[in-house]
């Protein structure tokens, strides 16, 4: 009986320290990249402590779908849509995830027109043509993605869910 308690307390303690993400679970089946592609609604955007989520809606549609490119074995991020003002907006990125996959790096980052798309120059903070920011996840789930980035000077959180 001791036995079992002294080896789940070691357990225990080894997990404890395992983990990656600041807020994120103790244990996952699926890979971070996997648990990253999908579709998500921006459900916080905060710049220095301050919620924006109503600056981001005006500049960007507020839906982030990150997915995997087989014509060009890159990883991509698309935020394309409506925005509040009736005008459409794009905005599209490539990235890898770095350093044991506690960061996402945005490798290109352009507001995407031509294709017959009709886009509006849009864009906040990180989220602009040609910022290349390196955000680092805080918390990585099946259906949640929570990072935070600095961006000239200023401290981004987002919340996807």
């Amino acid at each position: 009986m001791r036995r079992k308690i002294f080896t789940l307390i070691i357990f225990a303690g080894l997990f404890s320290n395992c983990k990656k993400y600041e807020d994120g679970p103790l244990i996952s089946l699926r890979s971070p990249i996997k648990r990253i592609y999908g579709t998500y609604s921006l459900y916080k955007y905060e710049v220095n402590g301050t919620d924006s989520l109503s600056l981001f809606k005006d500049s960007l549609f507020n839906v982030l779908k990150f997915f995997y490119d087989e014509n060009t074995n890159t990883d991509g991020c698309t935020i394309n849509g409506v925005r509040i003002d009736g005008k459409t907006s794009c905005l599209v990125w490539t990235w890898k995830l770095e350093k044991n996959n506690t960061t996402l790096r945005v490798v290109y980052s352009s507001c995407l027109t031509g294709l017959g798309i009709t886009s509006w120059p849009s864009g906040t903070g990180p989220f602009s043509d040609k910022v290349k920011p390196e955000w680092k996840i805080l918390r990585l789930t099946n259906s949640e993605l929570k990072m935070n980035t600095n961006y000239n000077g200023k401290e981004y959180l987002i919340d996807l869910r």
